[in-house]
């Protein structure tokens, strides 16, 4: 079964901070989600920690594309999602708690047959 949400998520050299993005996701309490993590040519650690976090978690893939840029590395991403609801996560992982991450969540998120982001 298709899960609810499908993260997309490129990184570009993110190595300095996507253990700590990856770490949260994980320690999330709502469970019903998929990550395409998609690995846009990066050129530091970036591909090794996705495929290390991707053995631990099977809801999380890899994606690796040589570097085509912020536009096309999701919208690859997406191609791929499978969930009702999409869900566009920046590689630094920040998100507040809150009204504000409330907010921020509905502002990425969108039903997958209606719109795409």
């Amino acid at each position: 079964m298709a899960p609810a949400v499908s993260i997309v998520m490129p990184c570009w050299n993110s190595a300095e901070t996507l253990p700590e993005c990856l770490d949260s996701i994980l320690g999330q309490s709502y469970s019903d989600w998929e990550m395409i993590a998609v690995n846009d040519g990066s050129t530091d650690a970036t591909g090794e920690i996705l495929d290390t976090y991707a053995g631990r978690d099977s809801r999380i893939r890899v994606l690796e594309l040589p570097h085509v840029g912020i536009v096309e590395a999701p919208t690859q991403g997406i191609a791929l999602a499978g969930g009702e609801y999409l869900c566009r996560m920046d590689r630094s992982g920040e998100r507040r708690v809150g009204k504000q991450s409330e907010s921020r969540w509905s502002t990425h998120t969108s039903k997958k047959n209606r719109s795409r982001i």
